[in-house]
């Protein structure tokens, strides 16, 4: 059961990273869209503020995801210690 566990946490693990990952990219992208949108003249303010609502969007998913995965490997690291002490 306890192996079953922290396979199935490890397994959700990744998915937090792979998240990460993508909202880090997605982050990158927005960023790059907002320099373009910037150097046009005159400057597309709708554009603009959705590309920095899109920006702080992807920013709060990446400190949320960031929280998750410490929180998780705090989890593995505990249930890991756990069966490390049954099994002495």
């Amino acid at each position: 059961m306890s192996l079953r566990l922290i396979s199935e946490m490890e397994r959700n693990l990744g998915w937090w990273w792979e998240d990460l990952r993508g909202a880090s990219a997605r982050l990158r992208g927005y960023q790059r869209q907002l320099i373009e949108c910037r150097q046009i003249s005159p400057r597309p303010r709708a554009t603009i503020a959705l590309t920095l609502r899109q920006c702080a969007a992807a920013r709060r998913i990446c400190a949320h995801t960031t929280i998750v995965i410490k929180a998780r490997r705090t989890d593995l690291t505990t249930l890991n210690q756990f069966l490390s002490r049954d099994h002495q």
